[in-house]
């Protein structure tokens, strides 16, 4: 029995600035590239508290991106799911970079800026959103009446099926 290692980031941050949505016109396919924030805090040996804050750079591939386009703005928190990927580039002076990103594969909006915002569960039971999405959940009709006053943010997406993460698929450079 052979053990198997796991690439995957499970992140809840807020968005650092909006989504820059690019076509890749080799690839046929969009990007988008944002940052999200992640804080956390410690007592140092002062006893005095200390807030850190870690920046991840994120990229999304295919279907989602029309999502991210429409839905994602500064400030917004995100319930995201990935993969860790490190580019190397070369600079104009011939040195070697690394890029670190995350790769998404799942993305829930958790809040919008401003308020208002809903979290959406995707499963069986997903009620109608604002984005024109139901299902056949039989109590649909009470969710939404419970909820009627709120945005609702788009489902999560899995956007497995047509991504190509091969190192020569990348694009080269600095993604960022």
């Amino acid at each position: 029995m052979s053990l198997r290692s796991i690439n995957r980031v499970f992140l809840l941050g807020r968005v650092g600035k909006d989504p820059e949505i690019t076509h890749i016109p080799n690839l046929g396919k969009d990007v988008a590239k944002f940052s999200l924030a992640t804080d956390e805090g410690f007592m140092d040996r002062n006893n005095q508290w200390q807030d850190r804050t870690e920046w991840h750079n994120i990229v999304a591939w295919g279907g989602v991106v029309k999502i991210i386009d429409k839905s994602v703005k500064k400030g917004d928190l995100l319930a995201i799911e990935g993969k860790i990927k490190t580019n190397k580039w070369q600079d104009r002076e011939g040195n070697n970079r690394y890029t670190t990103e995350i790769s998404l594969d799942n993305i829930t909006l958790i809040e919008k800026t401003g308020g208002g915002g809903g979290s959406y569960t995707s499963n069986s039971n997903q009620q109608t959103n604002n984005y024109g999405q139901s299902n056949n959940n039989s109590n649909t009709n009470d969710q939404n009446n419970q909820n009627n006053y709120q945005t609702q943010a788009p489902p999560s997406v899995d956007i497995n099926s047509d991504i190509d993460y091969s190192p020569e698929n990348s694009g080269g450079g600095d993604p960022f």
